[in-house]
């Protein structure tokens, strides 16, 4: 929404029509055009670019590379008379050639929005062939000369995800999507998450989910945290990840399903020590009791962003870009040790080694660690990289 000239993000506790709620997941994007007011078609106001993603998420140089990349923008769309804008302009945005902030802009294609009833709408730009990850989307006003109708309406649209077209189609590939509210407490999502657009949101995903990453946020509502973990903390996280479970199996009833807790790091002072090791003894043991996995960011990090360099937290609860870049590399780190971690007795040796040549000679799945559905070279290739990081 417009406020004081510039574009804010909505809260996900403000419905799209107050009349008739339809609250779509994560962040949401959008903002009212004054009445009597129109969209300009050379018009900016939203824009995803992929920059140096390979620095954040090594693997996708080299499974994105030179293949056809689609950026997916979810937009909400409701029925005659609802409100919604009718018709957006889209760009795509390339740097090809990686001058840095020189981006060449596609033509201005109207992307029609219409609908009999609430829902989301895909809104694809592919990118053939890419050379290198720096392309992204423009979203502006369309090319209609008919402005005169688009004041007083609302154009809305939830977090854009990116992915491989081929691979995605045969369900494999790495795929970039969240959803994710920054602020709020596992009380706010628990009133605003709807299954109806749950499901409308996975349904216009490029894969369907067979994970559910709950990453704990060190916010919380007073009857979640009173100087001690209170049993409604777990209790809501429960009901998120069975309503986010229940929503992908509408949508793919052959889907299986599983579920990760992040204990996240801590970042600087603002919220105690305890709250994060109170966090993972409880996510351990609700986990265990689920059948989940836990992940202890808080624990692989050893520390407070802040304590291992200064640099990498601000002065609040959020990581400056270096501090993220340092967890995601603990997190990768991690993640290799537990996948070449064969026999899950925390130790990479010789046992491991003979394990994972058994189940290459087998040809078995578990051997394919690059993720092309091969067992091949490059797999060995994989194990050695993995096997001679630094796993104690």
């Amino acid at each position: 929404m417009m406020q004081g000239g510039a574009l804010q993000s909505n809260t996900p506790l403000i419905p799209i029509l107050s009349s008739e709620p339809y609250i779509p997941p994560g962040v949401r994007n959008d903002f009212t055009i004054m009445p009597g007011s129109s969209l300009p078609s050379g018009g900016r106001f939203a824009s995803l670019t992929v920059e140096n993603l390979g620095e954040i998420c090594p693997p996708t140089l080299s499974q994105w590379l030179g293949r056809s990349m689609v950026i997916r923008t979810p937009v909400v769309v409701g029925p005659s008379g609802s409100g919604m804008l009718g018709s957006v302009g889209v760009q795509s945005l390339t740097d090809f050639d990686s001058t840095l902030g020189v981006f060449e802009t596609g033509p201005m294609l109207t992307a029609e929005l219409s609908a009999d009833s609430w829902g989301l709408m895909p809104i694809d730009i592919v990118f053939d062939q890419v050379p290198v990850l720096r392309f992204g989307v423009r979203l502006g006003g369309d090319a209609d000369s008919d402005d005169a109708s688009e004041g007083g309406l609302t154009f809305a649209w939830c977090h854009q995800s990116l992915y491989d077209i081929e691979r995605s189609a045969d369900d494999e590939g790495f795929y970039l999507d969240s959803i994710s509210v920054g602020g709020f407490t596992a009380s706010s999502h628990t009133s605003t998450l709807q299954e109806s657009s749950l499901v409308d949101y996975i349904g216009v995903s490029g894969r369907t989910p067979n994970w559910i990453v709950l990453w704990l946020g060190q916010n919380m509502a007073t009857d979640e945290w009173n100087g001690t973990l209170q049993p409604a903390y777990f209790d809501r996280l429960e009901q998120i990840a069975d309503l986010t479970t229940n929503a992908i199996l509408q949508v793919n009833p052959q889907r299986e399903v599983r579920v990760a807790i992040v204990v996240p790091p801590q970042v600087s002072g603002d919220f105690p020590w305890i709250r994060f090791s109170l966090l993972r003894d409880q996510a351990e043991q609700f986990a265990s009791d689920r059948g989940w996995a836990v992940i202890d960011m808080f624990g692989i990090v050893g520390n407070s962003l802040a304590a291992i360099d200064p640099s990498f937290a601000t002065s609040g609860i959020h990581p400056r870009l270096g501090g993220s870049e340092y967890v995601a590399d603990a997190w990768y780190a991690s993640m290799t040790c537990w996948r070449i971690d064969m026999n899950g007795d925390g130790v990479l040796n010789f046992f491991d080694v003979a394990d994972y040549l058994s189940l290459f000679q087998a040809g078995a799945e578990k051997a394919d660690l690059n993720g092309d559905r091969l067992v091949n070279f490059f797999d060995i290739a994989e194990f050695i990289q993995g096997f001679s990081l630094d796993c104690d």
